[in-house]
């Protein structure tokens, strides 16, 4: 009986050493989180993810690394990121360019229900610029300038969502326009620095300094509120024009990612939002902090997604063949 009872202690003994390396592995996060930005290095999208990685590797206790995947107008990352393990171990960013607008300009092979939504951390502050040596002064100006022209004008864009404001001028004033595509908002910019497109709808954060020294020109805000570095420039809509970008960017994860590993990382995002720092350093680098928590932002992802769609059908912009 002794020798029983020795040999099923031993067993129950091995047993649970069998099953402790396996809780332990189910430690969230064991190893560094990445996140998957669709632009470029450089760009102010790129700039605030770091901004946000930062502080959230603080709150799991592992690194959190950004990784950069740009391509097919901003839709390159999430596609990649929805196919991923749904493991908690990969985040991406979902900005509006991405989820609301770009399934309406390019073949995409994710949709919004792909992701559990982490929530919205900022809003872009976007422009339109041109090259300080052109003539123009005004969105009036440029649209005078395309009547005249046989071909249309060109500008510069990294992504779907700065594509819109051009066919919205169409719209109203019959001018054409052709995009000439760029991995980042900063690449687009300093092609109109060097005179390779007239024009770009930038995010501030990407033309503060060449703004600043003179290369570039802030025509409009195209924005709902003018950029407090520039409070006499007007809006576009100030200016008698309906072109306006609010666009919000966010973080998810893959669909069916484990709840437990979900609640985690959002309420890492979410504190990583309240913290001050955090707020004042997207602020600096010309990012409207916002935070929508995920159930939020997922339900605004969709509804925004549908009032895309009819206003893009409503410009006449064609769509995709999915």
């Amino acid at each position: 009986m002794i020798a029983l009872n020795t040999i099923k202690a031993a067993a129950a003994f091995g047993l649970a050493a069998a099953i402790a390396p396996l809780h332990a592995s189910e430690v969230f996060p064991n190893k560094a989180v990445r996140i998957v930005v669709n632009f470029g290095a450089g760009g102010s999208t790129d700039i605030a993810s770091r901004i946000v990685a930062k502080r959230m590797s603080q709150e799991l206790g592992q690194p959190v690394v950004v990784e950069n995947r740009p391509g097919a107008t901003g839709t390159l990352g999430p596609a990649y990121v929805a196919k991923q393990p749904a493991d908690g171990y990969t985040i991406g960013l979902t900005p509006f360019g991405a989820m609301v607008v770009g399934p309406w300009m390019v073949k995409v092979s994710y949709k919004t229900s792909d992701f559990d939504y982490l929530g919205a951390f900022s809003k872009y502050r976007f422009g339109l610029v041109v090259n300080a040596d052109t003539p123009y002064k005004t969105i009036g100006d440029i649209l005078s300038a395309g009547k005249k022209s046989n071909q249309p004008l060109l500008f510069g864009t990294p992504g779907p969502a700065t594509n819109l404001i051009f066919p919205m001028l169409t719209r109203t004033s019959g001018v054409k326009f052709e995009q000439v595509m760029y991995k980042s908002g900063t690449e687009a910019a300093l092609a109109v620095v060097a005179n390779q497109v007239p024009m770009s709808v930038s995010v501030s954060t990407e033309v503060l300094s060449q703004l600043q020294a003179g290369k570039l020109r802030l025509i409009a805000s195209v924005t709902s509120t003018r950029w407090p570095e520039y409070p006499d420039v007007p809006t576009a809509k100030e200016a008698g024009f309906d072109a306006l970008i609010e666009s919000f960017l966010g973080m998810a994860v893959p669909k069916g990612t484990p709840a437990d590993r979900l609640e985690k990382l959002r309420a890492a995002f979410k504190t990583t939002m309240a913290d001050p720092s955090v707020r004042d350093e997207l602020n600096r680098v010309g990012m409207e902090p916002a935070y929508l928590d995920g159930p939020t932002y997922d339900q605004l992802v969709e509804v925004e997604r549908q009032k895309m769609g009819e206003q893009i059908r409503a410009l006449g912009v064609p769509l995709p063949s999915q």
